[in-house]
């Protein structure tokens, strides 16, 4: 039988940290429940105290008997383990606490990150009111998707004037880098959406509505194997926007008919 060896308070931490302060087999939180570290095999049955075999539970899943009132025999018992539970509940909100400025901290860190490479992308730092707007692109979007989106709207929309960028290019450039990470984001699943863009902005241009929206008629068009090409040489025939939904109708209407 393998010998039990006491968890100590930091390997706790790192495993309520990991699984979010959540009962693993319930999904109650802290500090509405005392939490507990389970054992995936027991120790019993060679269970040993790696990560790996270490999940959160809650004192009613730990104990495999639900949530329900002390019963001990004597009121001493009782309050001991009232006492016990407390402490319990104190420690874990300060580990919670602990683990939520850890995350805030990270925040901070990644919004330092992004606006280091916005510098470095352009020359130009980030004021209080551009970093704000990095710490809401932050809960969209992961630090490297927003690194990635950086690089590309800078590099698309930045005009310098001799060894300076300019006003107007700079702002577009730093507005563009949530809609280009969303771009980036969704091509994992739509890779050819970064050319439905470009003949959008062809019809777009084509017409004079920059207003208007066709990625969903592009799209469906690709779906019903219209190739780029012959989207491209479309868009850039058409006069107005009358003209371009007719033709991709026809061509969807067409497409049916073969099915």
């Amino acid at each position: 039988m393998t010998t039990r060896v006491p968890l100590s308070k930091k390997t706790r931490f790192e495993v309520f940290k990991r699984d979010r302060f959540t009962c693993q087999y319930c999904g109650a939180k802290a500090p509405d429940v005392v939490l507990h570290v389970d054992h995936v095999q027991p120790v019993a049955d060679g269970g040993t105290n790696d990560l790996l075999n270490l999940l959160t539970a809650c004192q009613g899943c730990n104990a495999g008997k639900g949530a329900r009132r002390l019963d001990d025999s004597t009121e001493v018992t009782k309050q001991r383990a009232q006492l016990e539970e407390l402490q319990d509940r104190r420690e874990q909100i300060e580990m919670l606490l602990e683990w939520r400025e850890a995350l805030a901290e990270a925040k901070r860190d990644s919004v330092d990150i992004v606006a280091e490479a916005i510098e470095k992308a352009s020359t130009w730092g980030v004021n209080e009111a551009g970093r704000a707007d990095i710490k809401r692109w932050l809960k969209r979007y992961s630090l490297e998707l927003l690194l990635r989106a950086v690089d590309e709207s800078f590099e698309t929309y930045l005009q310098f004037r001799g060894d300076e960028p300019s006003d107007v290019s700079w702002n577009k450039a730093f507005a563009k880098v949530p809609a280009v990470a969303n771009v980036i984001a969704q091509e994992e699943t739509k890779p050819y959406l970064r050319d439905l863009f470009y003949i959008q902005g062809i019809v777009r241009k084509r017409t004079g509505a920059k207003w208007y929206d066709c990625l969903d008629l592009l799209e469906a068009a690709v779906k019903a194997n219209a190739t780029m090409e012959s989207l491209t040489r479309f868009a850039k025939g058409v006069n107005d926007i009358d003209e371009f939904e007719k033709g991709i109708g026809d061509f969807l209407a067409k497409q049916a008919r073969k099915e």
